[in-house]
């Protein structure tokens, strides 16, 4: 009997274990999608692609595909969001992958991998993706990476062969978003097989530094096999232990893109399978004037004149030793840009190539650089490159009348040649973003001055209202006191939603101040809903508070209501009305949340969270989930319309009211120190209330300044970004570096918060209750 129930609990147990376990790797969540393109495969059979979005896990191990039911016959992406950042190694089981019962051995499919918030590569892993090219029959693998940091982990293990995640992997991309380190473990691509790794958002510069670069002390014996190469540098140097000779020993293709500074002088010489280098930077000029001494360690031991090799077999070595360099459109490089390559190394067998344009006519300096191809490349390659001659004959005719030695020798004069920045789009993102970071490092000062200044006020007038529902004080002075006490409330206000701004401020990613949460969903809600809407709504109800309250001084000045205070209160209620409204429906429709977090890089159009420039005039472009294509053809005029409104609005007839107003109020002084003057006979007392009058005065004069300074400002940036917006999409700032318009408008909203921050000072000199509570309240 005792035995029957030890046995019955044994099965229980055992029951339990084993529902445990399947629990176990069925505890994570995934959503499933459809492509609507098919593939036709021989014309029988029609493959649905699936994308498969798996997150809210904790470690690899609990991934089993197993647990994904899906009709479609094959798994064509697969996203990986880890609720916690976790590290990538062999845990990650390739199984139950396809459905396919399609008989070949090959299938024309992809299988692609995004992965997410990881935190470090397993050095020491086994090869990974092996399944999907030997079990599955996938064609290629491509491997992105997002939000994660490219940092290894473990120790090398030099003697296995059977390790690397990266065997027989198509392609890499490691994008903008994540985090490289200094003195990164060359192990991590130990028995790599990739055809092409992509690096982006390599930089270093003031307010970003997010370079790779790999520790030379384990570099031995990778078995590392890589041929294409590309970097995206947003600023910075190309040195020797980014380019290591070990990992990159196979290397046969370099592009280089964004903005380069320059290359380090022995960055490329290890790289002996090296045999074209393609460059895709900005502002190329200014990158060749930092020198091409890197050239020079390219083939550095070979000193060949290309002229004086006829024979047939020693020509075939040199075609393998060829390294070609292709250059941007040889435009760029007139007469006047020689001096650029006045060393360049012709006998070390470097081929400049140059996309063939028949428009164009060569110049003395594409000359020079291209006069031995037509000795030392295929003449397969004739027909893709420019060699601006038909044959030898007439290239030595044109080398004659360009007279290099005569221009050799012109070189040494400093004046011959003058490099001139090229503006461009890229360049006009960094400059914006350097900017954008220097003006973050002036908030903590800007922040303290408006939060003490207006809780200052806040303190004063306060305690100026208590003291006179205690005395008797004139309702107008009383409704004075109040609208100030409101502006100051209302800017105490704005510099709390410009601080919760922060949390979805990133200059760049990876840069010195980038918050973690700036993509998040909820974030972005809370910026669009709290920041925008909210604060634009602040912003102008503060405005209008300053220019009623100016409005309130004169009518205390002329003593007397008239039909002018009337319709200025009038022409106040509708604008309190009407503008918000405005600026709340233009904030509301034109940015859009942005759910795209597999952006690769930022150079072409640059992703912001969320978007804040969803409409152009000139394209139609518009949200098409939401508005349908007639809808989307007009609401970009009309959130054009209401930007422009808003910002003529808030600054043109703002300023004007508020100036006509003051000089009002001069003019009404100026007729009192003339009435006063003639009942004074107390010379005394007049020259008194002379000088007290001549300082508020001033002061009025020194604030309608600032005043007008800070609303040229805002005019002429805001005039700026409408018409940047009106311009061509291929051309337009605001679409292809939606990032540039967004900061400018920050700039307007970080001089605002200036413009809040000296009010103390205002308040005090032109109110003579302030300045008397203020005095009694620190005992000056």
């Amino acid at each position: 009997m005792k035995s029957r129930q030890f046995l019955l609990v044994l099965i229980i147990l055992l029951f339990n274990n084993i529902l445990f376990s399947f629990q176990n790797i069925c505890t994570f969540d995934y959503t499933l999608s459809n492509y609507d393109t098919k593939v036709n495969f021989n014309l029988t059979y029609s493959i649905k692609r699936i994308k498969i979005n798996i997150k809210n896990f904790r470690n690899f191990n609990q991934i089993d595909f197993r647990c994904i039911k899906y009709e479609p016959d094959l798994i064509n992406d697969v996203f990986l969001r880890p609720i916690y950042p976790i590290k990538l190694d062999e845990s990650l089981t390739i199984n139950s992958f396809s459905n396919m019962k399609i008989p070949t051995k090959k299938i024309l499919m992809n299988a692609n991998f995004f992965f997410h918030n990881l935190n470090g590569i397993q050095v020491n892993s086994r090869f990974l993706f092996d399944p999907l090219l030997k079990i599955y029959n996938y064609r290629n693998i491509y491997l992105q990476f997002h939000d994660s940091l490219l940092l290894s982990k473990g120790e090398c293990s030099l003697d296995q062969n059977e390790t690397g995640l990266f065997r027989n992997v198509s392609s890499i991309n490691i994008a903008h978003t994540v985090k490289y380190f200094p003195n990164t473990n060359p192990c991590l691509f130990q028995n790599s097989f990739i055809n092409e790794l992509v690096f982006y958002g390599l930089a270093s510069n003031f307010f970003k530094n997010n370079i790779i670069t790999f520790n030379s002390s384990q570099n031995s014996n990778l078995n590392s096999n890589i041929e294409k190469l590309g970097l995206y540098f947003f600023k910075g140097i190309l040195t020797e232990n980014t380019l290591d000779p070990f990992v990159f020993i196979q290397l046969k293709t370099l592009t280089l893109s964004g903005i380069l500074d320059k290359i380090a002088q022995n960055a490329l010489k290890n790289l002996h399978n090296l045999s074209l280098i393609t460059f895709k930077i900005e502002k190329f000029l200014n990158f060749l004037e930092n020198g091409i001494s890197w050239m020079h360690q390219i083939n550095s031991d070979l000193n060949i004149n290309p002229e004086e090799t006829s024979n047939f077999l020693f020509n075939l070595t040199i075609i393998k030793r060829v390294k070609k360099i292709e250059f941007q459109s040889a435009q760029t490089l007139t007469n006047e840009k020689f001096c650029l390559f006045k060393t360049f190394p012709h006998y070390q067998l470097i081929a400049p190539l140059f996309s063939k344009d028949m428009n164009y006519n060569c110049s003395c300096t594409v000359l020079w650089l291209v006069k031995y191809n037509l000795f030392i490349l295929d003449k397969k390659e004739y027909s893709s490159y420019q060699f601006c001659a038909a044959n030898k004959t007439s290239l030595r005719i044109q080398i004659e009348i360009c007279d290099f030695e005569n221009r050799l020798n012109l070189c040494n004069k400093s004046s011959y040649y003058v490099i001139t920045p090229i503006e461009s789009q890229i360049e006009t993102l960094y400059f914006i973003e350097l900017f954008d970071y220097i003006i973050l490092l002036s908030y903590p000062v800007v922040f303290t001055l408006a939060i003490s200044s207006n809780s200052f006020n806040i303190l004063v007038l306060k305690e100026i209202i208590t003291d006179s529902y205690k005395s008797e004080v004139k309702n107008s002075k009383k409704s004075l006191i109040f609208l100030m006490l409101l502006n100051s409330i209302l800017n105490f206000s704005y510099v709390i939603v410009r601080l919760m701004h922060l949390m979805n401020k990133c200059v760049s990613q990876n840069s010195k101040f980038c918050s973690k949460i700036s993509h998040t969903i909820s974030i972005q809600y809370f910026d669009v809903l709290f920041v925008d809407i909210l604060g634009n709504i602040i912003k102008f109800l503060s405005n209008l508070t300053l220019l009623i309250i100016s409005l309130q001084r004169m009518f205390l000045l002329r003593g007397k209501k008239t039909l002018f205070g009337r319709i200025c209160k009038t022409l106040g209620l509708i604008l309190t009305i009407f503008v918000p409204i405005i600026s709340s429906l233009e904030k509301i429709i034109n940015p859009g949340i942005n759910f795209d977090d597999e952006m690769l890089n930022d150079f072409n159009v640059y992703v912001e969270y969320p978007n804040r420039n969803n409409f152009f005039i000139n394209s139609g472009l518009g949200p098409k989930i939401f508005f349908p294509k007639k809808r989307r053809l007009i609401l970009p005029i009309l959130m054009y319309v209401f930007f422009v409104l808003k910002y003529v609005i808030n600054d043109v007839v703002f300023f004007l009211v508020f100036f006509v107003v003051e000089i009002l109020i001069i003019f009404k002084l100026k007729q009192n120190i003339s009435s006063k003057q003639n009942v004074f006979y107390d010379k005394k007392k007049a020259v008194k209330l002379i000088d007290k009058y001549n300082k508020t005065i001033k002061i009025i004069l020194i604030n309608s300044s600032v005043v007008l300074m800070f609303k040229v400002i805002d005019f002429g940036v805001s005039t700026f970004i409408s018409v940047k917006k009106l311009s061509d999409v291929p051309n337009n700032l605001c679409f292809r570096k939606s990032k540039i318009c967004t900061n400018l408008e920050e700039f307007n909203d970080f001089l605002f918060l200036i413009s809040i921050s000296y009010l103390t000072i205002l308040f005090y000199n032109l109110n003579l209750d302030f300045r008397n509570k203020a005095l009694s309240i620190f005992k000056f």
